[in-house]
């Protein structure tokens, strides 16, 4: 079954003894744990509802740093981005999008985003100078989109664009710098680092489920859809194959 991609003018629609605790990397750690991840100096940073926990590499507890009372918890993060720092997205009522030092001191903070389909445990997608995060809603001046989005926000806090999806995936940055992402009409997209849409390929069944997708070294874009399909999109846009996954290993 081969489909084309449309281009982008076609269409827009831690048992813990004090001050240390046992880490699972790369699985959830115990609690309430979100994204896991580490930086240069070996610094491992973790999350648990409202709180950014950084572990030095023995698994002692270096510093905490929790979000005023109101906040509903971690949506995604907390993430070492390319510069250094730590980035987190939380829902409803809580910081928003937000920065802190390797240190954990609050650099910057974006409130009003919010998200009732809860994407925590996933990490933030990471651009060279931007990060990347899918929302339902929010109540932030540049993202007015009631039914979800994708936002791009700069390492200084800048909210740079949004543009609306119905029930986005958690994005994935491509190596040549664009945001993969499907959406409730079983769409892979595109989108540039500024936002454009590059291209969007549609998957054949419209409003099932939609796994993915996830980049290639080569920016392909992978995705499975009704659990049983993988497929494969070109950085162009372009179907390169498609695959039935062997009777009696579909996942149901």
């Amino acid at each position: 079954m081969e489909r084309a991609a449309r281009p982008a003018g076609d269409h827009e629609r831690a048992r813990g003894r004090a001050g240390r605790h046992d880490l699972l990397l790369g699985q959830r750690v115990r609690a309430a744990g979100e994204a896991v991840d580490v930086d240069a100096s070996g610094t491992i940073y973790t999350g648990s509802i409202g709180t950014v926990n950084a572990y030095d590499p023995d698994g002692t507890l270096k510093w905490s740093f929790t979000e005023p009372p109101g906040g509903q918890g971690i949506m995604a993060g907390p993430t070492v981005g390319p510069d250094g720092n730590i980035y987190v997205v939380t829902d409803q009522g809580g910081l928003g999008a937000f920065s802190l030092t390797p240190q954990g001191d609050l650099r910057w903070n974006v409130p009003g985003f919010w998200d009732l389909e809860g994407r925590g445990e996933s990490p933030v997608a990471m651009g060279s100078d931007r990060f990347y995060f899918a929302e339902s809603s929010s109540t932030v001046p540049e993202c007015p989109h009631a039914s979800g989005m994708l936002a791009a926000v700069s390492f200084d806090g800048d909210v740079l664009w949004c543009v609306g999806l119905t029930n986005p995936s958690r994005p994935r940055v491509a190596p040549n710098g664009n945001v993969y992402v499907s959406n409730a009409d079983s769409e892979i997209r595109a989108y540039t680092p500024d936002g454009s849409l590059a291209w969007f390929f549609d998957l054949p069944q419209v409003n099932s489920t939609v796994v993915g997708p996830s980049a290639g070294v080569g920016s392909q874009a992978y995705a499975f859809q009704v659990l049983n399909y993988l497929w494969a999109v070109g950085a162009d846009g372009s179907q390169l194959w498609e695959a039935l996954v062997p009777e009696g290993n579909a996942l149901h």
